[in-house]
């Protein structure tokens, strides 16, 4: 998902919906239950190379975009 999108979740008990338009008049009563996404968040597993296992965000992380031969993968 990227921000700005709208989702409509598959299980919505419990979350806020509204409610437009009066009981009688054309359409009657329209409820609305999408969500717009307005925030998102990236973590990452690292396996460091003393075998350390980290999860962690992945704006703490600088990407390293010129590996060499001597690079492992």
């Amino acid at each position: 998902m990227q921000v700005g999108e709208k989702v409509l979740l598959k299980n919505s008990e419990g979350t806020p919906v509204t409610k437009h338009g009066k009981e009688g008049e054309g359409a009657g009563v329209v409820e609305v239950r999408h969500f717009v996404v307005r925030e998102t968040k990236t973590t990452v597993t690292v396996l460091w190379q003393d075998d350390v296992k980290e999860i962690m965000p992945s704006t703490e992380l600088i990407p390293f975009l010129n590996p060499d031969e001597y690079d492992c993968w």
